[in-house]
């Protein structure tokens, strides 16, 4: 993971990935905003040693996972950092009403008995944002 800013919907889930290389093994961190982060019910955080590979998995995002998020990887030996910027939008919504309009109503319509009366209807879709 190198610096960068990522920009996510509400509701989406957000994966962030890095490896990291040391001898002696180094403890993994990880913090947004500064404030150190742990496993919760929404976020997972991963590290194959094998590999190297470090994840932190957020589910459900919501306005206030919006921040900095920073990777820390420490030994005996120093620590190596990277961060990137996490951006949380709303997701357009499309919001639509069916409106309708009486075009042409009349009392006698060709066809008609006498008495009955005839309506017609123009139904437009109307969106609105």
């Amino acid at each position: 993971m190198s610096d960068y800013i990522d920009i996510e919907h509400k509701g989406t889930a957000q994966h962030f990935e890095c490896q990291v290389i040391g001898y002696p093994t180094p403890t993994i961190r990880w913090f947004k905003d500064d404030v150190e982060i742990t496993n919760c019910d929404r976020i997972v955080i991963g590290f194959d040693e094998a590999t190297g590979i470090v994840t932190l998995a957020i589910k459900n995002l919501v306005p206030t996972d919006e921040g900095c998020y920073q990777c820390r990887a420490e030994n005996s030996e120093g620590y190596a950092t990277t961060t990137a910027y996490l951006v949380v939008t709303e997701l357009p919504r499309l919001h639509k009403s069916l409106a309708s309009e009486i075009v042409n109503a009349r009392d006698e319509e060709e066809g008609k008995k006498e008495g009955e009366k005839g309506v017609e209807l123009d139904f437009r879709s109307i969106p609105k944002f």
